[in-house]
């Protein structure tokens, strides 16, 4: 007789499905509650689309010749929301054309290019609503993973029940790039699993950011 009983969906293998932004255990720093409650998106960890979509396009840039900059970062973000489905790329900077261009990306990708605010305040989570970080250092700058995530929540025409959100990031380092000798191979270059060990980890700025845009706890409902 066939077992019909649901199965619970397995964790995240987390040595090779890096995480960005921490774990779903920790304590929200907007709402102050355990990830765990009340939040649609409890942890942003990669997937193997993912991982599959930064390949092709790290490999598109590099045999592109137009691409001279020193070092980027790649990022993009597959999510489900009201059973919709949204595959955004972006990559970082405040160049006025992104290095990532549509001729990098694979059929049914788009690239977001939002602009970030100037300070702390002003921002916004993946539900829309208003956020402003406390004082950080890096706080304006200008990642890919907060692209993806501003980005995805001007795609929303409304907000709803989260299937999941995937995000995955590469540094691409071009040909102008020459390795820092005080720091030739920093940790968030790459991360440590056997199967992504060519994706990074979000950097420190991204990884005090992220919690805070990735809230979806509605604003009425944050203690003063």
């Amino acid at each position: 007789m066939p077992d019909t009983k649901p199965k619970r969906p397995k964790a995240p293998d987390l040595m090779n499905n890096l995480l960005h932004g921490g774990k779903k255990e920790a304590t929200c720093p907007r709402c102050k509650k355990t990830r765990l409650k009340g939040h649609g998106v409890r942890q942003l960890t990669e997937s193997n689309e993912l991982q599959g979509v930064l390949g092709n396009i790290v490999a598109a840039l590099r045999q592109d010749t137009s691409v001279t900059t020193k070092a980027f970062m790649v990022g993009v973000l597959e999510a489900r929301i009201n059973n919709k489905q949204y595959r955004l790329v972006a990559s970082s900077g405040r160049q006025e054309t992104p290095w990532v261009t549509k001729a990098h990306i694979p059929s049914g990708w788009k690239i977001v290019e939002p602009a970030l605010p100037s300070d702390r305040k002003g921002w916004w989570n993946i539900r829309g609503d208003r956020v402003d970080f406390p004082e950080m250092a890096g706080v304006t700058r200008p990642c890919a993973a907060m692209k993806l995530l501003l980005g995805l929540a001007r795609e929303i025409p409304k907000w709803g029940a989260v299937q999941h959100v995937f995000l995955a990031e590469e540094y691409f380092k071009g040909k102008a790039y020459v390795p820092d000798p005080r720091n030739p191979d920093p940790r968030q270059w790459r991360g440590e699993g056997t199967v992504c060990s060519y994706t990074a980890e979000s950097c420190d700025q991204c990884e005090a950011r992220i919690p805070y845009l990735i809230c979806d706890v509605p604003a009425n409902a944050i203690p003063d």
